[in-house]
């Protein structure tokens, strides 16, 4: 959920999802609260309705000109393969939901509508109402089969109808019209009650065939012992939705038939009482709605389409962009001795042609920082691709997926893709993918883990021999977590700076700071040590994502 207050840009607001929202997880589940609920939340599927409510009483969010909300709308989408007869699947897709919101607000004068409110065709799914009550003389039945409109303050008007039976075999359609080709979701509103039966229903085109929708419906009231609804349904009965499933239609004569096919045993004569032996049957009213996409699969395969041409379009962008950024901000340091503070300070200079830093193309601002946590001997510049928490997907002033070093002339080391020469008792060295959160992505999305237990655990990782002798300026990058403690890393037995701590209440990944080192004749070994940890840290582990050498004159 995003708000934006009085015409802001990037929204000052932002929440975690539409569920989160609702004060739900993963899902809305039927709730009622002072502030947050939901009223109705059905059953999964094409037809499901929901309706969830926010009252922002005790988070008042105040605005002076404008406010627009944004709430979440990509989840899971799947239909049937029509080829294969099998249900598919794609995760976190924009969904055609059908959405209608009413949001109140206090203000002083009288507000005014800056638009036109949309037709009701605009608004509503085009449906055809059946009310049987009031349309007796199109009933078709069997001989003997009694109907007739009744009272009943649970249906529609207060009205229904009421269809007396004594037999299995019993049948009656009730006829109606399809004027527009398409997809349609059926709908029944039973009215079930202690004398009624159990009815087979099935829908009458306008050929003649039939098809079943519901072979053996029972419309006794299994609500009957509910307290809640007493005394209502002990008169009135119980008035649901019963949904029939999606069909295509084409413009014509339709009927939907109603056969009876048994008795509930606890459904009771209305005359004689006699347990098993209710017939009846009362109903409010009958739908088809037409649903807005007639073939969910065909649909779905063109949206996937249109989504892979958009979202190139978007990384394309984005990569130019940065590109375009990364340059200007070269351009400032070479003229002005120093790295700009934010992006905003190349805007009104050579270097940037535009009024304004624009936003990347998922709605984001660029992203900038120096000194860089990917690029520490200068500075990173990136888009986050939409998605903060996922550095691996950020496109920025290195390569993609991320190689360090890139760009510059120095010799860049995976970690793990070196050999651990020696390590302390018990420490058995792995090597596994890291993913940080939000911070930057790891280069190569591996690392080489150091499991160390207490203080003093070391381990003695072997760099290259054939580096030349020289001396380097030395980047090294380590993971961080939570488990992870402070260590002296050293290269040839010289300190690379103070005990580094790598310790974050989430994953990361960390640059040491620049340390310079003389490499001589012999081995080259790149040795850690825990030393301690962080009074946040729940252990002493180590890793290495890279180490950087960069030649120094």
């Amino acid at each position: 959920d995003r708000f934006y207050i009085d015409g802001e840009e990037v929204p000052s607001i932002i929440g975690t999802g539409a569920e989160d929202y609702f004060n739900d997880a993963w899902n809305l589940r039927l709730t009622s609260g002072d502030r947050v609920g939901t009223t109705i939340c059905e059953p999964t599927g094409d037809q499901r309705r929901i309706t969830a409510y926010r009252w922002h009483i005790d988070d008042p969010i105040p605005f002076t000109k404008s406010i627009k909300f944004e709430l979440e709308r990509r989840s899971y989408i799947g239909a049937v393969n029509p080829e294969t007869g099998q249900f598919q699947e794609w995760g976190f897709k924009y969904r055609p939901d059908y959405w209608s919101t009413v949001a109140f607000w206090y203000q002083e004068g009288i507000a005014k509508l800056k638009w036109e409110f949309p037709p009701v065709e605009q608004r509503v799914l085009e449906e055809v109402w059946i009310d049987p009550a009031w349309s007796l003389e199109t009933i078709r039945a069997s001989e003997g089969l009694r109907y007739r409109q009744r009272s009943n303050r649970t249906c529609n008007q207060k009205r229904c109808l009421a269809v007396e039976n004594d037999r299995v075999g019993a049948w009656f359609e009730l006829p109606f019209t399809i004027k527009t080709s398409g997809l349609y979701a059926a709908s029944i509103f039973p009215n079930l009650y202690k004398e009624h039966g159990v009815w087979k229903i099935s829908l009458v085109y306008p050929d003649g065939r039939q098809a079943v929708l519901d072979k053996a419906f029972d419309f006794f009231d299994h609500y009957f012992p509910q307290k809640e609804d007493w005394p209502e349904n002990h008169t009135h009965g119980t008035t649901r939705e019963l949904k029939l499933g999606e069909h295509k239609l084409v413009p014509g004569e339709y009927a939907v038939r109603f056969e009876c096919v048994g008795a509930n045993p606890m459904s009771r004569h209305p005359r004689t009482g006699e347990f098993g032996k209710g017939y009846s049957l009362r109903l409010d009213s009958m739908s088809f709605r037409r649903l807005p996409i007639e073939d969910p699969h065909e649909w779905i395969q063109e949206y996937l389409k249109q989504e892979e041409v958009l979202f190139a379009g978007f990384v394309k962008e984005a990569k130019e962009t940065v590109e375009k950024l990364d340059a200007a901000v070269r351009a400032f340091e070479r003229d002005k001795g120093r790295y700009p503070k934010t992006l905003n300070e190349l805007v009104g200079t050579p270097y940037w042609q535009g009024e304004r830093i624009p936003l990347d193309p998922w709605h984001q601002p660029y992203c900038y920082r120096w000194p860089g946590v990917v690029r520490p001997w200068d500075f990173d510049v990136y888009s986050v691709h939409g998605d903060s928490k996922y550095p691996p997907g950020w496109f920025g002033n290195w390569e993609n997926p991320l190689s360090i070093p890139g760009g510059i002339n120095a010799l860049a080391y995976e970690g793990e893709d070196l050999k651990v020469r020696q390590a302390s008792p018990g420490i058995r060295p792995s090597r596994f993918r890291h993913v940080p959160e939000g911070i930057a992505p790891l280069s190569g999305e591996r690392m080489l883990f150091l499991p160390f237990d207490k203080p003093g655990d070391a381990a003695e990782i072997e760099l290259p021999a054939d580096i030349p002798d020289g001396r380097y300026a030395v980047y090294v990058f380590t993971p961080t977590s939570w488990d992870f403690g402070v260590c002296q890393w050293s290269l040839n037995g010289v300190a690379l700076g103070e005990p580094f701590n790598a310790e974050t209440p989430t994953r990361g990944v960390k640059s040491l700071p620049r340390a310079v080192a003389e490499l001589t004749s012999g081995p080259r070994v790149l040795r850690v040590e825990a030393v301690a940890k962080s009074k946040y840290s729940t252990g002493y582990r180590a890793g290495l994502d890279a180490v950087v050498l960069v030649p120094l004159k």
